[in-house]
């Protein structure tokens, strides 16, 4: 038999009576603020399920189907979410730090000011998505499809983009990278030696011109 337990309270949420998680039914289940931390979960089916603030820390999500379910302010650090199926997820504020997302497909998925750093992207499909806000800094966005996606305002610093797809995304105020400052120099303030360089640089033009009526003399 396996128990899943309220995270805080030990109490008992559900009992299984199998001798293992992966690939079950949990379609529309009530299960918030649960303890998965660490277990296979590979193929399961979590479909429209009520997962607000679940610990799936260091879990295996492989292949899941996460499809409209609500997993609001949930830890998934480290977690393998390779492949799985998040289309519509509701997932605010949830920590993903070192996720796998590889292949996954968030198509349309709320992740605002969710913290991914270093967490793998690749080939996964969020286009349409909500990332807005988010701390992605020092993850892997190779051949990631983030087209029509919501980027404004998140942390892209130190992230591979190579290949990635961004037609259409919204990248207002998007950090891409960190901004260089002379040194000893005040961030905002102008250097007097490049401004004593761009007049000096601006010469006056000594040459005369020719009257109207000698165009050619």
């Amino acid at each position: 038999m396996i128990e899943i337990k309220h995270k805080e309270s030990g109490e008992v949420l559900l009992q299984f009576e199998v001798a293992e998680f992966s690939d079950c039914k949990l379609a529309g289940a009530q299960l918030p603020f649960a303890d998965m931390s660490g277990l296979d979960l590979s193929g399961c089916n979590f479909g429209n399920s009520d997962l607000r603030g679940v610990d799936f820390s260091n879990a295996n999500l492989s292949g899941c189907n996460f499809h409209s379910a609500c997993l609001r302010e949930s830890n998934l650090e480290n977690a393998n979410l390779s492949k799985s199926d998040m289309t519509d997820v509701i997932m605010p504020d949830s920590i993903l730090n070192g996720a796998n997302l590889k292949n996954a497909i968030l198509r349309y998925a709320n992740l605002h000011a969710c913290v991914m750093k270093d967490s793998d992207l690749s080939e996964a499909d969020a286009s349409m998505a909500d990332f807005s806000e988010a701390n992605l800094r020092g993850s892997n966005l190779q051949g990631t499809d983030f087209r029509g996606t919501d980027l404004r305002y998140a942390d892209l610093t130190r992230t591979i983009l190579t290949g990635a797809k961004l037609a259409n995304a919204k990248l207002a105020c998007t950090k891409m990278m960190r901004k260089k400052v002379t040194p000893g120099a005040r961030p905002g303030t102008k250097s007097r030696k490049s401004g004593s360089v761009a007049r000096s640089g601006a010469k006056k033009s000594t040459s005369k011109r020719s009257p109207w009526w000698k165009p050619w003399g």
